[in-house]
């Protein structure tokens, strides 16, 4: 913590503190009388009065600059106890509680208890972070947990992701109304796991299932009716919207995890599963009825699928040595193999249309067929990265999803690539429902939506290969707040791309040894959180220092 340019307060392991006046060029131990492992929180409002936190609700205060230490009249029901203070007006606040967070206006004599949870959120998350903005309260904290306040904290609602408790593994979204479905695997306690947005994506909510179950697969034939499958031979259905869901006991036999269902129209669709040839089924009524179909296939059933029409699909088999690629042109009661190039393990599969479609997989697999599946040929992405889903809006405009929690975008057909961090983890599905809109969903609940309006922060890759490594000179130069930088790759490899001040402090991290193939990649980077100055910027390859420019920033 950090109280000027000078006064620097620093807490470590042994619960021990450490304090300099000298901007960090030399540091003193303060005796707190310690009884934690570990400081997590230090502020202090002036070089007297202020606090520090640790394990196990460990919270002390100071009002003598560090001589002498006192106990709060507040109990902090913590693992790990943190804090956020500010001034103006001068506020201090304990955070780790899994229920409650904890005010002091009044340099900790008296303490108000926030309840931070909301209605929807059916268990406490511990808080770890916030930030106040006027009466907007935001939270972070474990499991993803993210919620907000916009009357200091009277209510609170979640961001992005109303359950944090939830890996989420498919999203559906109904363009007519702006209805957005998603489905996926409850944890801690949590039993429901389909979440609903009645107004593309601004709020959720939880809709209610029959039982906990691991949702892999969500199908809406249109906004009242669909249909979630997942793990456990789990088979639910929806004649309302997801207002209720009923278990569906009629398909025949379904065994293990059912991974993809598909609903061409309200009537046809098709489940798909693990567990050999048998575990396919068909429905031609809405779901009154379901056939048995075979795979044609000994591997282990279907990790995923793409229907087009009642005639016409493919899959793509679960098997740990090499996935396979099957067609279908008579609705399932037939197979036949598709072969393609670099066997290896496949993840997704869309079909743009009857001739056109890409299927993704580890290791930077990528793989197109303009001919129905009769050939696939090799596309080069933008990194040797594992891609776990694909969408694609049209013959130009697709997406990809990587296990590194980012997504590619192209526009002209994978010529080129824009690549965007989600800041999340890896990324389960994508649904791309306009050119320039995605969704995709991840792990703890979280759900992106971006809108392509603007190139700031991301990453344009092309299939072009230069001779040698290349840093360009950004442009405009000088900026404010936004410029291009672009550089060149001769050969795959690691990149960073990082910011220092004139004095060799880093600054910022725009790449951080994300792995990119052989290419040319420009990404616009926005300098607004920066002062005006001269700053310089790194280019490094597998840890490697290639080049480093200036750039100025003028406000």
């Amino acid at each position: 913590f950090a109280l000027d340019a000078n006064i620097v307060y620093m807490g470590s392991t042994g619960g021990n503190i450490y304090r300099s006046t000298n901007g960090g060029n030399s540091w003193t131990a303060i005796n707190t009388g310690s009884t934690s492992p570990i400081i997590y929180g230090i502020y202090f409002f002036d070089a007297n009065t202020g606090f520090v936190t640790g394990a196990s609700g460990y919270v002390k205060y100071t009002t003598n600059g560090g001589t002498s230490w006192n106990i709060p009249t507040v109990s902090v029901t913590a693992t790990e106890t943190r804090i956020f203070g500010r001034k103006s007006p001068d506020e201090i606040y304990l955070l780790g509680d899994v229920n409650n967070i904890y005010k002091s206006t009044d340099y900790g004599t008296s303490w108000t208890t926030i309840p931070y949870k909301y209605s929807q959120q059916t268990i406490g998350l511990a808080t770890n972070t916030m930030d106040i903005n006027g009466t907007v309260m935001v939270t972070g904290g474990v499991n993803g947990l993210l919620n907000a306040s916009t009357n200091s904290g009277i209510n609170w609602y979640g961001i992005s992701k109303v359950l944090n408790s939830i890996n989420i593994y498919d999203i559906e979204y109904h363009s007519g109304t702006g209805k957005v479905w998603a489905a996926g695997r409850g944890t801690t306690g949590i039993s429901n796991a389909i979440l609903f947005s009645s107004d593309r994506g601004i709020t959720w909510r939880t809709q209610s299932t029959p039982a906990g179950a691991d949702y892999r697969s969500i199908s809406m034939a249109d906004e009242n009716t669909g249909w979630v499958v997942g793990q456990n031979a789990a088979v639910i259905k929806t004649t309302n919207g997801g207002e209720n869901w009923t278990e569906v006991t009629n398909v025949p036999s379904p065994t293990q995890t059912l991974t993809r269902v598909h609903f061409v129209n309200a009537n046809t669709g098709w489940i798909f599963g693990y567990s050999g040839g048998s575990n396919l089924f068909k429905t031609t009524n809405g779901g009154t009825s379901w056939i048995t179909q075979n795979y044609g296939s000994t591997d282990n059933g279907a990790r995923w699928a793409s229907m087009l029409d009642a005639s016409t699909g493919y899959y793509i088999t679960y098997n740990v040595s090499g996935s396979r690629i099957f067609k279908t042109t008579s609705g399932g009661d037939n197979w036949a193999e598709n072969f393609y190039p670099n066997p290896g393990n496949l993840w997704s599969i869309k079909m743009i249309n009857a001739n056109t479609g890409y299927i993704c997989g580890d290791a930077g697999r990528l793989f197109r067929t303009t001919d129905g599946g009769n050939n696939w040929e090799t596309v080069t992405p933008p990194g040797n990265n594992n891609y776990t889903t694909t969408d694609w809006y049209d013959i130009n405009n697709g997406v990809l999803g990587a296990g590194s929690g980012y997504t590619a975008r192209t526009t002209d057909g994978s010529q080129s690539w824009l690549i965007k961090n989600t800041g999340g983890s890896s990324v389960w599905n994508v649904e791309m429902t306009h050119p320039d809109t995605i969704w995709c969903v991840q792990n703890f609940g979280y759900i992106f939506k971006y809108t392509y309006g603007s190139s700031t922060g991301i990453t344009e890759w092309k299939n072009e290969i230069p001779e040698n490594y290349i840093l360009k000179q950004n442009y405009p130069n000088p900026f404010n707040p936004t410029t291009t930088i672009e550089f060149g790759l001769k050969k795959a490899g690691a990149v960073s791309l990082k910011i220092y001040d004139i004095t060799g402090r880093l600054i910022d991290v725009i790449l951080n040894a994300m792995h990119f193939n052989a290419g040319f990649m420009k990404i616009t980077y926005d300098g607004s959180k920066l002062s005006s100055g001269v700053y310089l910027y790194s280019l490094e390859i597998d840890n490697r220092i290639i080049d480093t420019k200036k750039m100025v920033l003028i406000k």
